[in-house]
């Protein structure tokens, strides 16, 4: 996990190294009810909601949230961008790494 700030936004990374997605599959895993494995082959089960709610609500925020992977085996990152409300002095962010 990496926090990084500038000085409109703040940016979140979230890298695992998981099972990580096929090319094809990053650009559907945010659509309601997606699933990469609908046959149910996987350990865990959902309905496929949570990364499209996620996404939604960071959207509320005028916010982004993406994905990548540099394929099966590789993992996963996803990234959280949200724009800052100014603070006196920085405050919010005084302790990160500045957003390149």
């Amino acid at each position: 996990m990496q926090l990084r700030c500038g000085p409109q936004l703040a940016q979140l990374d979230v890298q695992d190294e998981g099972v990580g997605m096929d090319a094809e599959h990053v650009s559907h895993i945010f659509e309601r009810f997606w699933q990469a494995d609908p046959k149910g082959y996987r350990k865990q089960q959902g309905l496929g909601l949570g990364l499209s709610i996620a996404q939604y609500l960071v959207q509320q925020h005028d916010g982004t949230l993406t994905a990548r992977s540099d394929g099966l085996g590789r993992g996963s990152t996803f990234t959280l961008t949200l724009p800052l409300i100014a603070q006196p002095s920085g405050a919010c962010c005084s302790a990160v790494s500045p957003v390149a």
